[in-house]
């Protein structure tokens, strides 16, 4: 079976092409991470989500609002503005970044605290840290309906044992973003991933279950949600 995952956050950033026998100088080199917006762009002149050289500058403006202050955040770390403009219809406070080291994300809100907390899934599922190619083997992806009896469930089970498959889940679990959300849904889809890998020897399995765009998890003393961003549509 294959697999075929819809998510922005699998177009890669891709090297400048290499003419004849010219190589890329791993001195000068700079890598791209993406950084993910979050804000009203009808509001203000916002960068556009995409991915980004390390280092490179990165600016945009927020509307001047006379009842609400806007405030930026960048990986939680909260922007001030270089200068204001001001036009013929607003006034915009300027703000300007390098961008990090690292996948990263962009807050515009209202309060002077990032409201919201932001996670990958090596923050939630510490074995999401040990995964690479040489070790990740499987990925089995389970697919059926929530509060469905048993009979009249329709579970679909598949699995990929394709290097560049796996690269897509790989490249997916370790930059995706998720924040912790309450969960009030009832019914519903359900996906469950198992990664199978071999870790000292031994053959290990580990699920993340998806239910209706949020991952669930469980520590035996209470439950957590997570809203995903670009939750994979498997085919």
């Amino acid at each position: 079976m294959s697999f075929k995952i819809n998510s922005k956050l699998f177009i890669l950033p891709i090297l400048s092409f290499l003419v004849g026998c010219s190589r890329v100088d791993p001195s000068t080199y700079k890598p791209n991470y993406y950084l993910t917006v979050i804000g009203n762009n009808d509001v203000h002149s916002l960068p556009r989500e995409n991915f980004y050289r390390v280092g490179e500058k990165i600016s945009f403006k927020l509307r001047s609002v006379s009842d609400v202050t806007f405030y930026a955040f960048l990986n939680k770390e909260r922007l001030s503005p270089i200068d204001e403009v001001c036009d013929s219809s607003s006034c915009y406070r300027l703000f300007e970044f390098e961008m990090p080291n690292t996948t990263s994300f962009l807050e515009i809100t209202t309060s002077y605290y990032s409201e919201n907390e932001y996670y990958f899934f090596k923050d939630i599922f510490p074995w999401v840290s040990l995964m690479d190619e040489s070790i990740l083997k499987r990925v089995t992806v389970e697919k059926g309906y929530l509060g469905v009896s048993p009979e009249n469930s329709k579970k679909e089970i598949t699995f990929t044992e394709n290097k560049e498959e796996i690269k897509d889940f790989l490249h997916y679990i370790n930059e995706a973003i998720l924040r912790k959300r309450n969960y009030d849904i009832d019914g519903g889809t359900y996906i469950k991933m198992t990664f199978t890998y071999t870790y000292n020897d031994k053959e290990i399995s580990n699920d993340i279950n998806f239910m209706n765009g949020y991952v669930f998890y469980n520590d035996f003393s209470s439950c957590s949600y997570f809203l995903v961003e670009n939750t994979p549509q498997i085919l």
